[in-house]
């Protein structure tokens, strides 16, 4: 599924140059850009540059953008009568938000919690549908009721889901206990990242 959304970007002339999502190109994924002229697909000549840019013909009118570099690009066109030539920023998707059972931390009674398999990262409201990221690591911190002795519980974790001593650390974890995901590196379009997000829960 794909949202409807289109921004002109060009200058009323006659041909028209359209984004057909934002009015960025994003790193990383397919965009789609309309581009049109009175004088019929045909006669419309068409280039797309930029560093990492590379480009290719949906359709009559229609072209696919892709760019494997932030900076901008620079689409130029013409219909042997008018030309465009317009410049578009290149993006990074922006960062997913982190979350476990569905939530992004708060208060969560603690027999919800330890049955969690582990960490997600959603990309809500984002106008591309379908855009994924994966978790590729995380720290998981435990501290409060049940780690009085040792202060806190640590456990590295590779991959989405909470390994054996994620989990043992989980079964100790009570009314009380506060559990953190830190460090938590995900992989998407533009690579691999690590989030400036941290999620908190507090159990109940």
């Amino acid at each position: 599924m794909t949202k409807e959304i289109k921004y002109t970007v060009g200058v009323p002339s006659g041909l028209t140059v359209s984004t057909d999502k934002t009015r960025v190109f994003y790193q990383g994924l397919e965009n789609p850009v309309s581009i049109t002229g009175g004088s019929g697909d045909e006669k419309v000549s068409v280039s797309i540059e930029g560093n990492g840019v590379s480009s290719r013909k949906a359709g009559p009118g229609q072209y696919v953008v892709s760019c494997a570099q932030l900076g901008m690009a620079t689409v130029v066109a013409s219909d042997g009568k008018n030309s465009q030539r317009i410049q578009i920023p290149i993006k990074r998707v922006p960062n997913p938000l982190a979350t476990v059972g569905g939530k992004a931390g708060g208060p969560i009674p603690a027999n919800v919690f330890r049955v969690q398999k582990g960490v997600a990262a959603e990309l809500r409201d984002f106008v591309f549908e379908g855009v994924r990221y994966d978790v590729v690591s995380f720290t998981l911190i435990v501290t409060g009721k049940g780690f009085e002795e040792s202060g806190f519980g640590v456990a590295e974790v590779t991959g989405a889901y909470f390994n054996g001593e994620a989990q043992a650390l989980l079964r100790r974890c009570q009314a009380g206990s506060t559990v953190v995901i830190d460090e938590i590196k995900v992989s998407g379009p533009g690579g691999t990242r690590m989030l400036d997000q941290n999620i908190s829960f507090t159990l109940q």
